[in-house]
């Protein structure tokens, strides 16, 4: 996995020359075939130096600036002198870090330079100089400025596994290769996950003797129990597209207590407390530690987060219980094949 940021602000003139400058106003020109991975270049006629598109800059760290170079001239090289012209915030020039270039004329090359930004600085961008672009145009484009001491393969956001940050063409660009995950590994339900996400809250609610992952069998025992198991599972239409189905799942979460305990009179009043524990509980965490998409607390897919009161005679015991019906959506759950 390898993160890189292009600082350059225009680095290719995709759109236009904005914040390109030197000896002479540079003519934004079409360099299809000329041997550049990108269709437009700064293109000098007169005039003895350049200057690129800035980039922005941190005091004290290291920072490698390159450019791709065309000069229409017949000579085995040309040589002259590659600068890093640092300014402040404020766009004063504070100092230039310089270096020698050579490149042969006619002939598509790459010139940069390594340089440590000084006290201040907030911006720098790339001069070259001592060439007479009156004896030949020179073309300037695929501006890199990235933090590091390594020159790296020039990208912006229009290569490979990269994205412009702000406004495509002209601004800073981010070349992240990190995979991205299967569509297969990414669709699932996470049905145990989200049992436990339920279940868990219902523990750390700490008024419940016993909280079950299953709807009993057996009478659940004295005190206050919880039970959880799955109701229903259906294709959540408002969420889907073409490709993947997402889903809304509903959970019974139901407390049961005795209905022949005493006081008569305190048994809603400690079932409801628990219905209210758990219903802040699940609006509060509606993502579920991230296995849903949210807790369908309004019913925007159906019925909503809700609990129903009644009697439920079990083992010959009668207990009182309230049951909450627990929606939740799940994004991308199934993939559709044609």
């Amino acid at each position: 996995m390898t993160i890189r940021r292009n600082l350059c602000v225009n680095p290719a003139l995709a759109n236009d020359a904005d914040g390109w400058g030197g000896g002479s106003t540079p003519t934004r020109t079409d360099v299809t075939g000329q041997g550049f991975d990108r269709q437009w270049a700064a293109r000098y006629s007169s005039g003895t130096f350049t200057s690129s598109a800035r980039g922005a800059v941190t005091p004290g760290e290291t920072y490698t600036f390159s450019e791709y170079v065309y000069i229409d001239n017949v000579a085995a090289a040309i040589s002259g002198t590659i600068y890093v012209e640092w300014r402040d915030a404020a766009a004063n020039v504070l100092s230039y870090s310089d270096g020698p270039y050579s490149v042969p004329g006619g002939t598509v090359s790459r010139v940069s330079i390594t340089a440590t930004a000084p006290a201040n600085a907030a911006f720098g961008q790339i001069i070259t100089d001592n060439y007479n672009f009156a004896t030949g145009a020179g073309d300037f484009t695929q501006v890199l400025i990235e933090q590091t001491a390594t020159l790296g393969d020039y990208f912006d956001g229009d290569s490979p596994d990269s994205s412009w940050d702000g406004t495509p063409g002209n601004s800073t660009s981010t070349f992240d290769d990190t995979p991205a995950p299967s569509l297969e590994a990414a669709l699932a339900l996470h049905a145990a996950a989200i049992l436990d996400a339920l279940q868990s809250h219902a523990l750390a609610s700490g008024l419940f003797e016993r909280v079950n992952a299953h709807e009993p069998a057996n009478p659940p025992g004295n005190g206050l129990t919880a039970a959880i198991w799955a109701d229903s599972i259906a294709p959540l239409p408002a969420g889907s597209g073409l490709r993947v189905t997402s889903a809304r799942v509903a959970f019974n979460l139901r407390i049961y207590t005795n209905a022949d305990s005493d006081p008569r009179d305190a048994i809603d009043p400690a079932v409801m407390t628990a219905v209210d524990v758990l219903m802040t509980a699940y609006s509060g965490d509606f993502e579920l530690g991230g296995n849903v998409r949210n807790v369908d607390v309004l019913g925007m897919a159906g019925t909503p987060l809700s609990a129903q009161a009644g009697y439920l005679e079990q083992g010959r015991t009668l207990y009182r219980v309230m049951t909450l019906t627990v929606p939740v959506l799940i994004n991308d759950v199934w993939e559709q094949v044609p």
